[in-house]
């Protein structure tokens, strides 16, 4: 029997169940609130979303099981709730949202370099292009959907404004879109022209780009200086969107951000004091 454990406040899920039979554990933060073991009971293979749908659909009905509360969700599988006590949601308008936390890459690392169609010109861009003759280089992981980008996409907007012409910004999306069509490339321009995107908004079919600069979740920043170093990478600041008991009040403002965009700008090094960010999981292709 496999076990999914859900964590809340700023935590994540921390098991992702591939089959009824395997479990590969993943990073684990705060506090843990629910145990959901599962055994499948119908015939067949089910696939994990739909596994973890069902989990999470459970969950999230906002009830309180007593311990060892057995039931069974339309997709024959059975559930064994252990210490349910408080859910942070996310599971969202009918998905899966699981709240992940950036990688937080060794500092100094190169950027990788890439070439990618930017959604609104239909033109590619590389890295070099988007770094020329700028001191600085911004690498920001977005999509359409996820309402921690949402939270914060009309900040982007304003630094792509505040810092044109002097910190090269690109966006990139890459999402599984198959699965996520309310991220295929249509929308990102949809988004761009709404928000009136100053910078190039990158769509990265393949999912390499993300690999590469070991993005987690969206949003994901990366910053780098003159010479492609990394130099911070995390949250854009301290803001939250406030999702079920979780999230806070505070106004986005871009600050831990825009205070290492100033250093780069200054010549200086960013504190390398950073916090990490947190969003949703970048969908990556089964």
């Amino acid at each position: 029997m496999d076990r999914v454990v859900i964590v809340g406040s700023e935590g994540l899920v921390v098991g992702k169940l591939h089959h009824a039979a395997e479990l590969i554990p993943l990073r684990a933060r705060r506090d843990v609130v629910a145990h959901v073991n599962l055994q499948q009971t119908g015939n067949g293979p089910l696939k994990s979303l739909d596994l973890l749908k069902g989990a999470l659909l459970l969950i999230g009905s906002g009830a309180l099981f007593p311990a060892k509360k057995k039931c069974m969700d339309d997709h024959g599988v059975q559930f064994n709730l252990h210490r349910l006590e408080w859910f942070d949601e996310i599971f969202h308008n009918g998905e899966v949202m699981a709240r992940t936390q950036s990688t937080m890459v060794e500092l100094g690392t190169i950027a990788p370099p890439f070439e990618l169609m930017d959604v609104v010109s239909g033109k590619a861009v590389g890295r070099d292009d988007a770094a020329a003759d700028r001191k600085g280089l911004l690498v920001m992981f977005i999509c359409v959907h996820c309402p921690y980008v949402k939270h914060i996409e009309e900040e982007l907007a304003r630094i792509g404004r505040d810092y044109e012409g002097k910190i090269g910004i690109v966006a990139i999306s890459s999402n599984d879109i198959v699965a996520h069509p309310q991220d295929a490339p249509e929308e990102m321009k949809k988004q761009a022209e709404r928000l009136d995107f100053r910078f190039p908004y990158l769509y990265d079919e393949t999912q390499e780009v993300a690999r590469e600069y070991d993005a987690a979740c969206t949003p994901d920043l990366f910053l780098f200086d003159g010479e492609m170093k990394l130099v911070y990478r995390g949250q854009i600041d301290d803001s939250r969107p406030r999702r079920g008991d979780g999230g806070n009040d505070l106004p986005v403002t871009g600050k831990d951000l825009r205070a290492a965009m100033d250093a780069v700008l200054e010549g200086k090094r960013p504190d390398p004091n950073q916090r990490f960010s947190i969003g949703c999981n970048i969908k990556w292709k089964q």
